[in-house]
């Protein structure tokens, strides 16, 4: 190798030194802009660019959006689903205070309560 390449990069000197291989030429005839510079090389990206961050933010946006939603739509239907049980729970208490009343301990029950009580002893055995 002759003294020019000794002092550039190992990139550059690999590049001129391949040019010189491929066109049988020495390599100290080729200009230094055939040489490429290591920050010129489409390989090494050095930053970001605004439109990349914008981008990014915007599906950063997106994300959390959506997120937002999603748990806005568990939470009421977790509240609806909690209201339903409650209201549940309210005709379960007042047919076992109706079933136990009064009129379980009558000879004759009516026969809306025989039909209720069938029904819930069919429930609890379920």
């Amino acid at each position: 190798m002759s003294s020019t390449f000794s002092q550039l990069p190992r990139r550059q000197t690999r590049f001129a030194s391949e040019a010189a291989k491929k066109y049988r030429a020495p390599s100290a005839f080729y200009p230094s802009s055939l040489i490429l510079h290591p920050s010129r090389s489409p390989s090494r990206h050095r930053g970001v660019t605004l439109i990349e961050i914008l981008a990014g933010l915007a599906v950063l946006g997106v994300l959390i959006a959506s997120i937002m939603i999603a748990r806005g739509r568990a939470l009421r239907q977790w509240a609806d689903a909690d209201a339903k049980l409650q209201a549940s729970r309210a005709v379960d208490t007042l047919v076992s205070t109706w079933l136990a009343g009064p009129e379980a301990r009558s000879p004759q029950p009516s026969d809306e309560y025989v039909a209720f009580s069938a029904m819930r002893m069919a429930a609890d055995d379920a």
